[in-house]
């Protein structure tokens, strides 16, 4: 459904308009830099400016409501179904529906964001399938290292309990490693801060810009995905024809732990 108007009778996507000119102008300026978003000057001016018409920024607001309203993306999801049912996948690409697992909520953290969207909320979705490789370590005089291949899904917007807008992005790890991180402490720390390290990379990656993330981060109680059931995954096949990475990004961190 969509999100339900303020006290104040406007959509609570109106109120997060006040920031999206800072984080757009910061986006824009990154593109500029030589990341994979490529814009020209001009269109760069363009953009900024519509960003100071009211109507413009009433649409976006009208168009947030859309995409973080989960009938949306199970319009999105049926159809994805309908192409497996048809064998319409490119023959390069695999799709994997992962298993919900637990949410983290951090904020944004400054460096180099502009102070209207320094410290925003964020959601992360940790997910699994077993299509991921299983994580692996090695002993080492400081105690294990960790190798936790992963995932990442693209970047999107969901609806927090208020019916705010948050960003949020999904990553997927193999069921084994899921499993532990929502059993022990030290490992789901290990899992968390390679996620965070896996929203900052892609920040760089796709936009050239900087996305700090706070280290700190509280687990939703109760709630194993933000929203609805986990969004469908590409991933590329590898010569062999296993799985061997996402679409929209993958990684294998090597992160410390005891």
């Amino acid at each position: 459904m969509a999100s339900e108007p303020s006290s104040t009778g406007k959509s609570p996507h109106l109120d997060a308009m006040e920031s999206m000119p800072a984080e757009f102008k910061k986006a824009m300026e990154g593109s500029l830099k030589g990341g994979d978003l490529q814009m020209t000057s001009e269109e760069v001016k363009k953009f900024q400016a519509a960003f100071d018409e009211p109507e413009f920024r009433k649409l976006l607001s009208e168009y947030m409501d859309e995409i973080s309203d989960p009938a949306h993306r199970a319009e999105q999801e049926a159809y994805i179904r309908q192409l497996e049912a048809d064998n319409k996948v490119p023959t390069n690409k695999e799709l994997i529906h992962p298993m919900p697992g637990f949410v983290v909520k951090t904020h944004r953290s400054g460096g180099g964001a502009p102070a209207e969207i320094d410290r925003e909320k964020i959601f992360i979705n940790i997910v699994g399938h077993e299509r991921m490789e299983e994580p692996t370590s090695m002993r080492t005089d400081q105690g294990e290292n960790w190798r936790l291949p992963y995932s990442l899904g693209p970047r999107r917007v969901e609806q927090d309990k208020r019916g705010g807008v948050v960003p949020t992005q999904d990553i997927c790890f193999h069921p084994t490693a899921v499993l532990r991180a929502q059993a022990e402490q030290r490992f789901r720390d290990l899992i968390v801060q390679t996620a965070i390290e896996a929203w900052e990379e892609a920040a760089k990656k796709v936009l050239n810009q900087e996305d700090k993330l706070e280290r700190a981060y509280h687990v939703l109680r109760g709630v194993a995905y933000k929203n609805g059931t986990p969004a469908t995954m590409v991933l590329s096949k590898a010569a062999d024809g296993g799985a061997a990475a996402a679409a929209e990004d993958e990684g294998n961190k090597e992160n410390e732990g005891a």
